[in-house]
Parts: structure tokens; sequence; C-alpha cells
């Protein structure tokens, strides 16, 4: 006996795509609850600190800012952790310290790199 091939006749829909690169511009101090907020040279000067708790958001020469939702980007930021895990650092403006990606999975100019940096000379 031969097997049918199932088939359907629902028509499915693709679902949206959310484009990873659409933020919102947040002002420095005010906490990213909801993800997907962009900062922009929070953190120096008389600018708050910058905090992103739901994630997939964007650091742009920032300092000290947090990321714990995961997923977010640094641009040329200092201090930064991702408490979440999955966060991208592109050309940080100094070196990576030791639980700067406590979620691992983290990256510095795409290339993937070590949870913790204990035992390990940096540039």
């Amino acid at each position: 006996m031969m097997k049918q091939p199932l088939t359907s006749s629902r028509n499915y829909e693709r679902p949206v795509e959310i484009d990873p690169h659409s933020h919102h511009n947040t002002p420095c101090g005010r906490p990213c609850v909801e993800g997907g907020c962009k900062f922009e040279g929070c953190g120096r000067g008389d600018e708050g600190s910058a905090e992103c708790d739901g994630g997939l958001c964007e650091f742009v020469s920032c300092t000290g800012g947090g990321c714990h939702g995961g997923g977010c980007t640094f641009i040329t930021s200092s201090s930064s952790t991702c408490h979440g895990g999955g966060c991208k650092h592109i050309d940080p403006e100094d070196t990576l310290k030791d639980n700067y990606c406590e979620g691992g999975g983290c990256t510095l100019n795409g290339v993937l790199m070590p949870r913790t940096l204990v035992g390990t000379l940096s540039v």
C-alpha cells in the first residue's frame, strides 16, 4: 500500500519579519524595558547611562552600557556588558573586560569570543 503525500488546502502567509535595524532613538538615562532601543553618546560627560532590559538594543559611542536581554550591538563603545548573551561588539574603544558577556555567544568584530576572559591576555 502506497502512502499518500500530505496536502493542505489552507493558504499560509509568511509572518511579518521584524527588521533588526529598526531601533527607536531613546534618551540617555531612560531604561529600555521593551527592547529595540538606540542609545547614542550615553554615559559620557553629563549624559545618563544606557540600560537595555528588553534586549536587541544598539549602543553607539556609549560608556558603560548594559544589555540585560541579550542580542545587543555595541558600536565604538566602552565598558559595555552583555548579561543576556549574543551581543556584537564592533570596534570597541577599550579592551573587553572579564564578564563582558555573561550570557555567552558574543562576538568582537565578527569573531566569536569566549564568555570569560579570565587567564587570557588582551591588547
